[in-house]
């Protein structure tokens, strides 16, 4: 699991749409198929997993400065950044030889142009984090910092609320996705621990809407949950394992356009 942050610097004034998560998106494929482009649209097509996440464009130090409309105000010479986690190692080698150039490396998102400061790696290990002995607290958070929903089959409505059991088998899934066949979870006997040693204690959340085209908003839950464990230790290690593996994969629905950011923290500090 690696995690991309890439500082930006803005080269003009212009203003950017209130969510640039599917901005982001479609100008990191771009970047990538000027390298490979049948590599970058194998990244894109298909209703399969995708082995990467991208968060929307952050303010460097001070936060966003935007209209009353929300849209993001950017002054020339403002520095702004944003993550790109990575799950394969195919496609994090090929990102960092991508990086290796970020002298040349400019980005275009609508009418404003970027260029590439720094790239920062920060790299996990799947399986470090399965064998942690530092004790395993009872309780821990999740901050979801961009809006969050998941999909469910079947059912014309998205959940909007983090139901343990949808967060956690959602990252299951992700995680079995891009693992060795040893480092997998149970999700069956993960499913059965989750009715049973989980619960939500504490939480702080608001709806937000996403315009991504002219079609109705994308609408998602932000904020943070505080969730209570109890039962064997086995599990109970998955679940911290799989809540750290959050930070690089996102999760839930339209991940890949910035959507299901997320931050995990032990300590109740908001």
């Amino acid at each position: 699991m690696i995690n991309f942050e890439i500082m930006l610097i803005a080269l003009n004034n212009c203003l950017l749409p209130s969510f640039t998560g599917q901005l982001i998106r479609g100008s990191i494929l771009q970047l990538i198929g000027k390298h490979n482009q049948e590599f970058a649209d194998n990244l894109h097509e298909g209703n399969k997993i995708r082995p990467y996440s991208i968060s929307p464009i952050m303010g460097y130090k001070n936060r966003l400065k935007r209209t009353r409309r929300r849209e993001i105000i950017i002054d020339k010479g403002s520095m702004f950044k944003f993550r790109m986690g990575i799950l394969t190692e195919e496609l994090a080698e090929r990102m960092v030889k991508i990086s290796l150039q970020k002298d040349e490396m400019k980005l275009l998102l609508a009418e404003g142009e970027f260029k590439v400061v720094s790239i920062e790696i920060k790299k996990k290990n799947v399986k470090e984090l399965l064998m942690e002995k530092e004790q395993l607290p009872s309780t821990f958070s999740l901050s979801f910092l961009t809006p969050t929903y998941f999909n469910i089959a079947k059912q014309e409505f998205p959940m909007r609320y983090p139901d343990p059991r949808y967060v956690f088998m959602n990252l299951a899934t992700l995680w079995n996705a891009f693992n060795e066949e040893q480092a997998m979870v149970d999700k069956t006997g993960l499913f059965s621990w989750l009715e049973n040693h989980i619960s939500i204690n504490a939480y702080n959340l608001s709806t937000h809407s996403v315009y991504l085209a002219k079609n109705a908003p994308k609408i998602g839950f932000k904020g943070w949950v505080r969730y209570q464990l109890s039962g064997e230790e086995d599990y109970r290690r998955w679940i911290h394992a799989l809540a750290q593996f959050a930070e690089f994969s996102n999760v839930g629905a339209n991940r890949t356009a910035g959507f299901g950011c997320v931050k995990y923290r032990i300590k109740n500090k908001y």
